[in-house]
C-alpha cells in the first residue's frame, strides 16, 4: 500500500549544531504504530524534495505527516537544510495534491510556533500544502522534551508550551487557534494608539532627522493599515505587525508617557 502516514525526523541541525538521535527513534517508533507508514531520516533538501517527489509520483495521499526535529520559532532543522516560514511559498506549492481530505501536520521540535513568525510558519504551512482538501496544522510554543533520551518509549515529546494550530479550508483559507501574535483585532488597536503617539511627537520640536523618522513612522501605519483591511490573509497580517514593529521603533518617547506596542 502507499504510505498514509509520514514521519520525517533528523538527527543533525543546522539551526544549533547538534545532533539527536532520539528524535529518529522517536519517529521511528510513532511509525511502528500505524498502518502504512513510514520514517525517513531527511538531513539535505535534495533528500527532502526527493522524497516528496517519490511519493508523488506513486500517488500517494497522506493523512498524516510528522516532523521529529529541532526547531525555533518558525523554522526547523533538517541537517543543512533549515525550513523557515518563507519556505513553503517558496519550494511547496506543486506538493499539495499528496494530501488526502482533513490531513494533519504536526511539528515536534522547540518552539515552531512561537511569536510571529512561529504563527505564520503554521499558517502558511497548511495554505500551501492543505489547500485541496483542508486539514489542520500543529506546532508548539516553548521548548520540547525528547523523553526517549531518558528511556521513556515514546513516539512524541513532551510539550512543555502551549499549542497552536492552523485550521485549513479547502482553497486554502486558515483560521489560527491559539496564536497570540497575529490577532487582526488586537493589531488594529496597536495601530490607533501609535497614531496617537505620533500626533504628539509632531507637536514637539523635533530635529531634522526625527522628524523624518517620523514620516517614516507614518507611512508603515498607513501601510499597516492597508494590509489589515477586511479579512487579511495571514500573510498581511504578519506583513502589517512588521510595519507596526518598525513603527513603534521610529517614534520618540514623550515626558506623557508611551502607549507601547503587545
Amino acid at each position: 500500500m502507499p504510505t498514509r502516514h509520514l514521519h520525517i525526523s533528523s538527527g543533525q541541525s543546522g539551526i544549533f549544531g547538534f545532533g539527536g538521535a532520539d528524535l529518529i527513534e522517536e519517529a521511528r517508533a510513532h511509525a511502528a504504530t500505524q498502518t502504512d507508514a513510514e520514517a525517513v531520516e531527511i538531513d539535505t533538501e535534495a533528500a527532502l524534495f526527493g522524497l516528496l517527489d517519490r511519493l508523488r509520483g506513486e500517488n500517494a495521499q497522506l493523512e498524516s505527516l510528522d516532523f521529529h526535529t529541532h526547531g525555533g520559532s518558525g523554522e526547523i532543522g533538517l541537517g543543512s537544510y533549515t525550513l523557515t516560514h518563507y519556505s513553503w511559498r517558496l519550494q511547496f506549492r506543486n506538493y499539495h495534491e499528496l494530501f488526502a481530505r482533513n490531513a494533519r501536520i504536526e511539528f515536534h521540535g522547540c518552539s515552531v510556533a512561537t511569536g510571529a513568525n512561529g504563527e505564520v510558519f503554521l499558517a502558511d504551512c497548511g495554505s500551501t500544502l492543505l489547500r485541496s482538501a483542508g486539514g489542520r496544522v500543529t506546532g508548539h510554543v516553548g521548548l520540547t522534551i525528547a523523553t526517549r533520551a531518558w528511556g521513556i518509549d515514546s513516539t512524541t515529546p513532551t510539550y512543555t508550551g502551549s499549542a497552536v494550530h492552523a485550521n485549513v479550508s479547502r482553497g486554502g483559507g486558515v483560521v489560527l487557534e491559539g496564536a497570540s501574535y497575529l490577532l487582526p483585532h488586537r493589531l488594529r488597536g496597536r495601530l490607533e494608539n501609535l497614531r496617537r503617539d505620533l500626533e504628539r511627537a509632531r507637536r514637539r520640536r523635533q530635529s531634522p532627522s526625527t522628524i523624518e523618522e517620523l514620516r517614516q513612522a507614518s507611512e508603515k501605519l498607513d501601510r499597516a493599515e492597508r494590509r489589515l483591511q477586511g479579512q487579511p490573509s495571514y500573510r498581511n497580517v504578519w506583513l502589517a505587525r512588521n510595519d507596526i514593529v518598525a513603527a513603534w521603533r521610529l517614534i520618540p518617547r514623550g515626558d506623557e508617557g508611551y502607549t507601547g506596542l503587545l
